[in-house]
């Protein structure tokens, strides 16, 4: 298998565990909570692993929050 593969493998893997933490996450707060301690959880497992998930992550996160609606609160 080429790298430029598995790579790919990988994120894609990523982007659907984000997706799944998304779901399971009532605001973009918990969100990060709970992606912060995926990672946290892979960088003990893999170094590498961990820090390039993490990547795919905030990429995600702030494309999310490029598209999110924001509200402000009315006095």
């Amino acid at each position: 298998m080429d790298y430029e593969k598995f790579r790919l493998q990988v994120r894609d893997l990523a982007t659907k565990a984000y997706k799944d933490l998304k779901e399971e996450s009532k605001d973009y707060g918990e969100l990060r909570q709970k992606c912060k301690k995926y990672c946290t959880g892979l960088l003990y497992r893999d170094k590498d692993m961990g820090n390039y998930v993490k990547g795919c992550f905030e990429k995600l996160f702030i494309h999310d929050l490029r598209d999110a609606q924001i509200t402000h609160l009315s006095d």
